[in-house]
Order: structure tokens, then sequence, then C-alpha cells
């Protein structure tokens, strides 16, 4: 039984690893291949979200929740370990990493006179002051950090383009107990959506290979190189051969 056990645990374990890295069985990647143009490695200037770590006092770690959602979400991330001194800005301190290269910043801080969530969309900024939601529970202090953090990153990488309807950790929030009553602990469908299209445009992107089409329809595929990814570029981009042509009839409208 032992026997049998251990090589299913190997079994999972070699299933695992082949479906990180391959998308379809390998009896079916030449049709794969023809359908999608094949996988191409995200662009060599990809840049990549930078979180800025200047806690001191409350130093829960969310290193699980930001290697989780990078996956979900598909995005590369560098953390930083920083000091606030008395008078710098955070806001400033941001923006430095946003001229040098960064994609869009996290800043992770302290302070007893910040709100919770200082959001800056344009600029792919958030600063996340942790002391706001600080509680003697410490799950209480986790569930709030955890939300909040899925908002700061909702908000730094263009997620709240997306309908706030339904179970959505961007339901309006004012208070606390706002916070704490929030079910969802990440964004919609919707949301999501919102997040992939604003990554292209800071230039974000995954770190695993992906297909031809999806990069032809984000809008950062290279110029194709053998006909499998012309034929899928031209679909994608090429005007139609017969556009839908909308004729006026005066006797309907105006």
């Amino acid at each position: 039984m032992r026997t049998i056990l251990t090589l299913c645990a190997i079994f999972a374990a070699v299933n695992a690893a082949f479906a990180e890295h391959t998308p379809v069985h390998p009896s079916k990647m030449e049709q794969y291949i023809q359908k999608t143009g094949g996988l191409i490695d995200p662009p060599a200037d990809s840049r990549k979200l930078v979180v800025l770590d200047a806690r001191v006092e409350c130093k829960i770690a969310f290193t699980n929740n930001l290697r989780a959602a990078s996956r979900f979400m598909e995005f590369g991330y560098v953390v930083r370990e920083t000091t606030l001194k008395n008078g710098e800005s955070p806001l400033d301190m941001a923006r430095e990493e946003r001229k040098n290269g960064a994609g869009a910043v996290v800043f992770y801080c302290e302070d007893k006179t910040m709100p919770t969530l200082s959001v800056y969309p344009e600029e792919a900024i958030v600063v996340l002051n942790v002391k706001p939601l600080f509680d003697k529970d410490e799950l209480v202090f986790q569930r709030r950090l955890n939300k909040e953090f899925w908002r700061a990153l909702a908000f730094a990488l263009g997620g709240y383009g997306g309908t706030t309807q339904g179970p959505t950790v961007l339901a309006p929030v004012f208070t606390l107990n706002d916070l704490d009553a929030l079910r969802a602990s990440s964004l919609s469908p919707t949301q999501l959506g919102s997040v992939n299209l604003a990554k292209s445009k800071l230039r974000i992107y995954g770190t695993r290979q992906v297909p031809y089409s999806r990069a032809c329809r984000e809008g950062w595929a290279p110029a194709p190189t053998n006909d499998v990814q012309r034929a899928v570029w031209n679909k994608i981009y090429a005007m139609p051969k017969t556009p839908m042509k909308i004729e006026f009839d005066p006797k309907k409208g105006r």
C-alpha cells in the first residue's frame, strides 16, 4: 500500500511540474502551435512591481500573498526593505522607484496620521499605511492586511476599471467595520481583466512563456517569425477584407 501511495505522489508531482511548463499534452502540441503560434518569452524590457517595506512595528509577513498574487495575476516583483525618516515622503520615494524603472510601486509604512490607502492611480503608486489596521487579535489584523494588500495591488495595477458589484475586495470601504465585513479577499473577473489591460501599458508582464496569440491580443507581440505566427498576427490585426457597412435610411431616423 505504501508503494502505491508513493507512486501516486510521484505521479502527481510529475504532472504538476509538467503542467507548469507545458500548456497541453505533447500529443496535442502541434495542434496547439497551429492555433496559437506557439509559446514566446515575455519582452526583455519587462518591468516589475516594486514593494517598498518601511514597517518597523507591525511586520507581519506578506510574501506568501505576494507570491500567490504574482502567479494569479502574472507579474514579476521585487521587495525592498527601506527606512522612512522624519520628513521623508513615501510618494517621493515611490516616484524615484518609478523613475528607476519600476512598473508600479506599493509602499508599506506605519504612520499615525496618514490614511490607510493613499492611491495615485495615474502614477501606478499606492502607499499602504498599516497602522490604522492594527488590532490586538493578530488574526483580525492579518485579515485586514490581506484585504488591503489586494486593494493596494488593484489600485497600483489598474484593477479599479471593473465593476464593484459581486464579491470583490474593491467594494466600497469607509470604516474598519466595512473592511472586516468584506467576505471577498481578491478581485472580480472583470477587475482582473482590467489589470491585464493595464499591465501591458505599464510594461509589466508575467515571467512565464505565453501563447503568441495572447501576446498579439495584449499588444506586445513581436513581429511574426514563421507562417503560423504570421497567420495568427493577420487574424488579430489585419483589417477585414469586406468591412461592415452601415447605411443610413433617412425614413427611419435623423
